[in-house]
């Protein structure tokens, strides 16, 4: 059975089900994924090879020990060999994740590292440290009222006109238990799709609010984790914003070439140009209530668009 789906910009066929994706129908794929045998080997010399990943200007290896090998080829084909005893969403994972970013560097855009919301027909941008509240601070977005985008992942594109747009990846909001409790909303109460086997960290869906649409960036706020008493922000400029924003690449490991490089570069900037960038310093423990609450105000009065 062939499954028809939308996700980080691209209509998308395969014969493994993603219930992490949208339903979609058109005629032609610009990726499909098939589950089949996998060579150990790049058909042609790779760039990078090491700890069994290998990567070249067109293709992508990864090997996951008793789960799966992937290959991707020219951001069109990812073929997925599984082990038949490996848990179905661990597959994904690999998939969702790393396997996808080498697909969308292959068709020349470019994975940021990110959570986003809606907000004056542009995005507002939430990155920053692991653990520092991205997906956490969205969630508290949305039980405001706000209208979510995009959870940990976007990805972005440059038009005809040289104008650098995002996408949304897929529908779902990752969430450790323990967010969960402090965010106290019938929004999160539904724990049945676990995010990792072993973990406590649950998904939540937002199928029929997801847009397919791209939207110009207007804001980022980098979230991060700092030895200060309370939520500090500030906006940076220039080299300092940049540095900020590059530090936010989405598995930039797989940036193998000069070309990718720069292409990343050059998009980072473009943005900077007409976006703010501000950093948010919160210490180790912190209420999740009162850096929603700064994060709001940043977001309506300190910095308004």
């Amino acid at each position: 059975m062939l499954f028809n789906y939308w996700a980080f910009g691209l209509k998308i066929q395969s014969d493994i089900e993603f219930p992490e994706f949208v339903n979609s129908e058109f005629d032609m794929a610009d990726l499909v994924i098939s589950s089949r045998k996998v060579s150990n080997k790049l058909k042609s010399k790779p760039l990078i090879e090491e700890n069994k990943e290998a990567i070249n200007e067109d293709e992508y290896y990864l090997e996951v020990d008793n789960v799966a090998k992937y290959y991707a080829y020219q951001g069109k084909i990812i073929d997925v060999d599984f082990n038949p005893l490996a848990d179905s969403r661990t597959i994904r994972i690999y998939l969702l994740a790393t396997v996808m970013a080498a697909v969308l560097h292959q068709r020349n855009t470019i994975p940021l590292h990110a959570s986003s919301i809606k907000w004056k027909n542009g995005l507002i941008i939430i990155s920053g440290d692991s653990g520092a509240g991205k997906s956490t601070t969205v969630s508290g977005l949305l039980k405001s009222g706000y209208s979510i985008f995009s959870d940990d992942v976007i990805v972005l594109k440059q038009g005809e006109n040289q104008e650098v747009q995002a996408r949304a990846s897929y529908p779902m909001i990752k969430l450790w238990d323990d967010a969960i409790e402090k965010l106290q909303s019938e929004l999160f109460e539904n724990r049945n799709f676990v995010v990792k086997p072993g973990y406590d960290k649950f998904g939540f869906f937002f199928h029929e609010q997801f847009d397919r649409n791209s939207y110009p960036i207007k804001m980022i706020l980098v979230l991060k984790i700092k030895e200060v008493d309370q939520v500090e922000y500030q906006e940076l400029h220039g080299g300092e914003a940049f540095k900020e924003f590059i530090a936010q690449s989405y598995r930039p490991n797989l940036l193998h070439s000069n070309s990718l490089r720069a292409l990343n570069y050059a998009m980072l900037v473009a943005i900077l140009k007409n976006a703010k960038l501000v950093v948010v310093n919160r210490p180790s423990v912190c209420n999740p209530e009162i850096l929603l609450s700064t994060i709001e105000t940043i977001i309506q009065h300190e910095y308004p668009l």
